[in-house]
């Protein structure tokens, strides 16, 4: 095997374990205690370009299939600057290692502070190498920071030798090359990275196709997170064949063009004729004449639809007399929505990117998404028209989203801004905003809400009216570090009856409030009885009114408030 495909594997993969590091909770916790937060999103953000530019080297059979033999890399010593990455990858994690093992050891003696050796058999075994220090501080920081800077140049003399070696010109030499058609059945030169659940997901939705109509399933993802590995173990599946008589697979590459995949598609067809005219209209009719089984049709790495093309090559898979399946892989969103693509029910998480193919506006034309929606790296967004262009509004099927930034840092203004413009619709029953630095935005009142999840969103100050969100079950409020009340409260100055009390009943049963450092009262004031009730280090906190008597109280937590009075609780 190829190896600047191994090394680059290895790579590729302490790369996501470092990124992994940094987004641990206990890891940011430490960090955050020490002021050096902001010192990680530097380091993120090289860890995520060092990434980028292995995600693009082309090696071994990958490259064959790219653009021809032409296309392997000539520059064998390009293996030392990858096991140069590899190196300096190695340190990282040792470093963050440390910081992980001196998180687990702090939370050890939180627990047992007067027995402290209980440590030594609980945690020795996972004790880095070499000599252990009391705390992280920034020195530290600074030498990941180093190590990560390096790291970084490294990867960009690999990107500059890619340009030398002139790998741009692969796109221009498929252009002038026929359809592959291989199957690649054994030629596996992706890591696996898709989870199982996901591949369960695909074979699913092809087992229960219908045959009365075409559909078009996209699997969207960067280079190398094994696109084209889950396409085929679920192509190559039992159940999946059994479903499909007719299963054909065309690699499309850099250049669509619906007169070459017509083409393949009756290449793979036994007996059937006009399979080398360039006429469209006769192979259409072909396609329509000899597809008459039920069909699979796997379109691997899709770059482009340029002109209604896509239209063009589905038009005759429309019309056929048993309907089938197309399973379309690429690296862009954009690609997803187009033909049927536009009605993709399912897209769990989006990461918005600036890379062309992966801005927020990718979802805008998709509004038959249901079930649960995360967006990421919302940093990436910089308006409010910017992200209007998501529609998360008109996505009407949608019941949970979740809104998510990667650090709580950043302009305050525009992400108000940016959040104003992700307004969902009222049914929505389930809102999760993490790390967020702006206000409370105007549409926090969503009438549909079940639960409200508020984490590490700094900037915070003011909560949304509960008695207008009647069918709200759950609250959650993690990190609000400029909260000072929470106030739940359902009475009236004229005072309220028993009766009027259970009509206006507010559904809330769960509320977890933790780490809001500002917060100094909670009013609870509505007739339910909460069956879980959690405070959890709120310093500042001095009073609780409302609580119900010990006797009442089923799941309640309250601790880490040492301005609390203790016959408060």
């Amino acid at each position: 095997m190829d190896p600047i495909f191994l090394a680059t594997a290895t790579v590729t993969w302490a790369l996501n374990k470092l990124l992994d590091h940094l987004k641990d909770s206990a890891i940011k916790a430490l960090l955050r205690s020490e002021g050096l937060d902001r010192e990680v999103g530097p380091i993120e953000d090289t860890l995520r370009r060092a990434n980028l530019v292995l995600g693009a080297l082309p090696t071994g059979s990958a490259a064959s299939a790219s653009a021809g033999a032409g296309a392997r890399i000539a520059n064998r010593q390009l293996i030392n600057q990858v096991n140069e990455i590899h190196h300096h990858a190695t340190f990282l994690a040792n470093e963050l290692d440390k910081v992980k093992y001196q998180c687990i050891k702090d939370e050890v003696r939180k627990k047992n502070p007067k027995n402290t050796s209980l440590f030594v058999s609980k945690v020795k075994s996972m004790a880095p190498v070499g000599p252990s220090k009391q705390k992280i501080n920034r020195y530290d920081i600074r030498e990941i920071k180093y190590t990560a800077d390096k790291l970084e140049k490294i990867c960009n003399d690999v990107y500059q030798a890619l340009v030398v070696e002139k790998l741009g010109q692969i796109v221009e030499a498929t252009k002038n090359m026929d359809i592959d058609t291989r199957e690649t059945v054994d030629n596996r030169t992706e890591t696996k990275v898709f989870p199982r659940e996901e591949e369960n997901d695909v074979r699913q939705k092809l087992i229960t196709a219908s045959d009365q109509e075409l559909l078009v399933l996209p699997i969207v993802g960067v280079g190398g997170v094994g696109k084209t590995t889950l396409a085929r173990e679920v192509y190559n599946d039992q159940r999946v064949r059994d479903q499909f008589v007719r299963r054909i697979w065309i690699y499309v590459s850099a250049k669509f063009d619906e007169v070459k995949i017509s083409q393949g598609i009756l290449q793979q067809i036994p007996g059937c004729e006009y399979k080398n005219t360039t006429n469209l209209t006769v192979l259409q009719g072909s396609i329509n004449k000899y597809l008459t089984e039920r069909f699979l049709i796997v379109l691997d790495d899709m770059w482009e639809d340029r002109n209604g093309r896509w239209d063009k090559l589905l038009a005759p898979l429309r019309c056929t007399e048993k309907k089938g399946v197309i399973l379309v892989t690429t690296r862009k969103l954009s690609i997803s929505r187009v033909g049927e693509m536009k009605f993709l029910q399912e897209l769990k998480e989006f990461r918005v990117q600036e890379e062309d193919g992966f801005e927020i506006s990718q979802l805008g034309t998709l509004s038959e998404i249901r079930g649960s929606l995360s967006i990421l790296d919302l940093e990436n967004v910089r308006t409010k028209q910017e992200a209007s262009k998501a529609r998360i509004k008109d996505k009407k099927h949608l019941r949970t989203l979740s809104l998510s930034w990667s650090g709580a840092r950043g302009n305050a203004a525009v992400q108000k801004e940016v959040l104003e413009g992700l307004k969902p619709h009222d049914r929505l029953a389930h809102l999760h905003i993490i790390n967020y630095a702006g206000a409370t935005p105007s549409w926090i009142v969503v009438k549909g809400l079940e639960s409200l999840h508020l984490h590490d969103c700094t900037a915070v100050e003011v909560l949304p009216p509960f008695e207008e969100l009647e069918f709200l079950k759950k609250l959650s409020l993690i990190g609000l570090s400029s909260l000072r009340d929470v106030n739940i409260d359902f009475s009236s100055d004229s005072g309220t009856d028993s009766q009027s009390c259970e009509e206006d009943e507010l559904e809330l049963s769960e509320v977890e409030i933790a780490r809001c450092s500002a917060l100094t009262s909670i009013r609870l004031n509505f007739c339910k009885i909460l069956t879980k009730f959690n405070v959890e280090d709120c310093v500042a906190i001095s009073s609780i009114e409302g609580l119900p008597s010990s006797d009442q109280r089923k799941h309640y937590v309250i601790r880490g408030c040492p301005q609390l009075p203790v016959d408060a609780v």
